[in-house]
Parts: C-alpha cells; structure tokens; sequence
C-alpha cells in the first residue's frame, strides 16, 4: 500500500491514531476515504466527512470479524478466505 500511494503522490498515514486521521482528513476534505486493515470501527465523525468510505476486511464477514483475521481462517480450517 505504502509504495502505490508514494507512486501515485498519495499520502499515507500510518500509526497517528483516531484524532491525527480525523485532524489529516478535515484538513484535506476528501471525496472518498478508504480504510485497510483500521484496527477499530471508524469513528462516525471521520465517516461524516465526505461522502463515500470504504473499508477493506481481510476476511469474509460475519466469519472472523475483528482482528487476526488471518490467523483464525487458518487456524479454524476454513477452506476459504477472502476479503470484504
């Protein structure tokens, strides 16, 4: 991710937590937030900043919500994995 978004003049943030993503985006006014892999439920503050989210799970929901998702696909056998 980090080398697409350098490629493409994205900016990337990375372990500033809720408040430093919430004080980026307001700053930036965004027209699409996209999330991989954000370790909690987004904030409805930071949803209600642009229009259009998306969030990516790396796993298929309900199964394995949270976190360690590709941990618990492997060790419960699931034949199948995927992202949502």
């Amino acid at each position: 991710v980090a080398s697409v978004c350098m490629a493409f003049g994205f900016q990337l943030l990375q372990g500033v937590g809720d408040d430093g993503v919430h004080t980026a985006l307001k700053a930036f006014g965004p027209d699409l937030v996209v999330s991989i892999l954000w370790p909690r439920r987004i904030q409805d503050d930071v949803l209600a900043l642009c229009a259009d989210c998306i969030n990516f799970h790396p796993s298929l929901l309900p199964r394995h919500r949270g976190s360690m998702t590709q941990f618990w696909t492997i060790f419960d056998g699931d034949e199948e994995a995927g992202a949502t």
